[in-house]
Formats: structure tokens, C-alpha cells, sequence
């Protein structure tokens, strides 16, 4: 798409949705699927006229436990760190904690995955997993566009109540 259609861009559309009962595998995966398709781009008719649809994930959000699970992270047993950072427990409540040093990067854990998944064992393979905070496999999530740390934000009980405590 030439760069002087891409400003013409209009008509963004958020979707939430809650999916009660039933397997979370089962509902994902077709999700997943068609996301791909719109990730990639389709041409839609609309009122006569012939419209190029993209679309992308946004922001997933879960409960603190699912949210780890879906960037990838260890639960609250992990030695240090969830979603977003890599705080260490004993250090959890140092207010001179510097947080970007901390912090969970996309390109760093790609990385940090790529060593558990090349582990000849899968005890080296946990240990690697357990030494870095992740899980021995990726997200589900992590076959669409997306940024696992940014987009896996707590659920959305806590920010609206944190946007409320502000007023």
C-alpha cells in the first residue's frame, strides 16, 4: 500500500470479547488463524466499494496468572520477574531499583527462548527456563504480531481501577 493511502486510514475498531467456558486451546486457535489472514490483509466490499482491511492484535488482557501465560513467563514460582520485568524477590519492594534495567525486552527474551529450545536435554531445558524466568515453550499468542511483554497488560479490573484511583 503506497505511503500516501496509509494516512487516508480510518475506521479502527477495538474487539473484546471473554471466553466463557470451554478449552482455551479450542477457542484460540481459530481465532489465531484469522488473524493471520487480517495481519496479512484482505480486500473487503463495503457499500459497494472495494476497502483493504488490516487488522492487528492490540492488547491481550488476562489475570496476573493467565497474562504470565501468555507472554510466555513463569508463574509466581519463578526465582525473579513476570510479565514485564526480571525484579529479582528480595529486591520487589527497593525503591532505588533502577527499572529499566530490569525490564523484560522482546528481542532478549527471543533470544533467551531460542537458548532453551536449543538445549540438547529437557533438563537442561527447564533449568535454562527456570534460570531466566520463562516457560519452556512460547505463548500461543507469539504466532501473531505482537509484542508479548507491552501487550499482556494486567486485567482489566486493575486498569480501570487504577484510572479511578487517579480521579
Amino acid at each position: 500500500m503506497p505511503f500516501n493511502t496509509r494516512k487516508h486510514l480510518r475506521n479502527h475498531f477495538v474487539l473484546g470479547f471473554i471466553p466463557f467456558g470451554g478449552h482455551f486451546e479450542d477457542f484460540i486457535r481459530p481465532f489465531i488463524e484469522d488473524m493471520k489472514q487480517l495481519e496479512r490483509g484482505t480486500l473487503m466490499n463495503v457499500q459497494e466499494i472495494d476497502c483493504w482491511v488490516i487488522a492487528g492484535l492490540g492488547y491481550v488482557t488476562a489475570d496476573l496468572l493467565q497474562g504470565n501465560d501468555l507472554a510466555g513467563v513463569k508463574r509466581h514460582g519463578a526465582l525473579r520477574g513476570y510479565r514485564t520485568c526480571l525484579v529479582a524477590k528480595e529486591n520487589s519492594t527497593d525503591i532505588t531499583l533502577d527499572i529499566a534495567s530490569v525490564s523484560r525486552y522482546q528481542h532478549i527474551t527471543d533470544t533467551q527462548f531460542e537458548s532453551i529450545f536449543t538445549a540438547s536435554t529437557i533438563k537442561q531445558q527447564n533449568d535454562i527456563a527456570k534460570e531466566y524466568g520463562l516457560r519452556t515453550r512460547l505463548p500461543i499468542l507469539d504466532q501473531l504480531q505482537r509484542e508479548r511483554h507491552l501487550q499482556s497488560p494486567q486485567d482489566i479490573y486493575h486498569i480501570i481501577a487504577g484510572k479511578t484511583l487517579k480521579q
